[in-house]
């Protein structure tokens, strides 16, 4: 077997290092299949220098994803509005509901309830 530079194998660290991300990164790749993981007995895994450094792609190079602008939505049936127009006014009941059972007062945003627990407990301790 040819032992070149490419052939040799990292270890997860190793790979991570060479390409400066974290070996968090490497897994979440790993399980994409974007990199193959070899096994070395019952725990140790390694990479293929060369399928690493595959990864290494001039920016240039790189192809992004295409969005279809041509992307045709069609309009809604009669039927489908009429069925949003019905969830719309269901949803309208119940906040009136809501509102009579609260006296008719809206509820204080949830960002105003945090603030005053936070300013309640900044004073108790």
């Amino acid at each position: 077997m040819d032992r070149t530079r490419n052939d040799e194998l990292l270890t997860i660290k190793e790979a991570a290092a060479l390409l400066k991300v974290s070996t968090m990164t490497l897994s979440r790749w790993i399980k994409q299949g974007r990199l193959t993981r070899y096994r070395i007995g019952v725990r140790a895994v390694r990479l293929r220098r060369s399928e690493v450094e595959d990864l290494l792609v001039p920016d240039d190079l790189v192809i992004e994803p295409a969005f279809d602008d041509d992307l045709e939505i069609p309009p809604l049936t009669p039927e489908e509005i009429a069925e949003q127009l019905a969830a719309i006014e269901r949803a309208n009941a119940v906040r009136a509901r809501i509102l009579k059972a609260h006296g008719g007062r809206p509820f204080p945003s949830s960002a105003e309830l945090i603030n005053e627990e936070r300013d309640a407990r900044s004073f108790d301790s």
